[in-house]
């Protein structure tokens, strides 16, 4: 099956979204650019076209990680029981 383009906007989504897939299952050991392009049957080449470095890519990891908890987080707001 052929790869389908997608924005590049998706497509670093879909990068995050394996590099988080690769770091649970495997360790951040395992992450490696030729990985996460293997991965989602792209060249390498294609993998430099959303992301510089690796470093960009675990820089999104993070970013994502914070945006997960901070949704999970009750409301600063709320009171002191409702969030516990």
């Amino acid at each position: 099956m052929a790869n389908s383009r997608f924005s590049s906007q998706k497509r670093r989504a879909q990068l995050t979204e394996a590099a988080i897939r690769l770091i649970v299952t495997e360790g951040v050991g395992a992450l490696s650019t030729r990985r996460l392009a293997r991965d989602l049957k792209l060249s390498s080449g294609a993998f430099f076209r959303h992301f510089k470095t690796l470093d960009e890519v675990l820089e999104s990891v993070v970013e994502r990680m914070v945006m997960e908890l901070s949704a999970a987080m009750p409301a600063a707001a709320a009171s002191p029981l409702d969030r516990l």
